[in-house]
């Protein structure tokens, strides 16, 4: 298989997985705060991505960390709508890994920097033979 249809199953894989686990937080009703985290979730994440496969910094680390961190901080103080702080950070990092690997990697060619990490991480492992 080769390093392009890699980091497509991967990700993609990924970004299915996230979805289909923000189902267990989803209640009847959405606010409508609960949109504007998945939107501002998504962004995050996909900046995120896209700064980690062009530059050769920590600030992806950095962004993803400080969004962790808010978003346990709200969940924790909360209480009765933490079910949608999850429901929209779960959501907005489907979206973000799905809307970007769509980019850059059917839209526009996959980043070298990610392919290289694909083949170097998956060289041992049997199921991408």
């Amino acid at each position: 298989m080769s390093s392009e249809k890699k980091v497509l199953l991967v990700d993609f894989g990924a970004g299915i997985v996230f979805l289909a686990s923000s189902v267990f937080f989803v209640s009847s009703t959405v606010e409508w705060w609960v949109i504007s985290a998945i939107i501002g979730h998504t962004a995050v994440f996909a900046t995120a991505l896209y700064m980690s496969e062009h530059n050769e910094t920590l600030v992806p680390l950095v962004i993803l960390c400080t969004q962790m961190t808010i978003t346990v901080l709200f969940t924790v103080t909360n209480g009765p709508i933490a079910a949608g702080m999850e429901v929209s950070l779960f959501v907005g990092i489907a979206l973000g890994i799905l809307g970007y690997r769509f980019a850059y990697g059917v839209l526009q060619p996959i980043p070298q920097k990610r392919l290289q990490q694909v083949s170097q991480q998956t060289s041992n492992v049997l199921f991408f033979r």
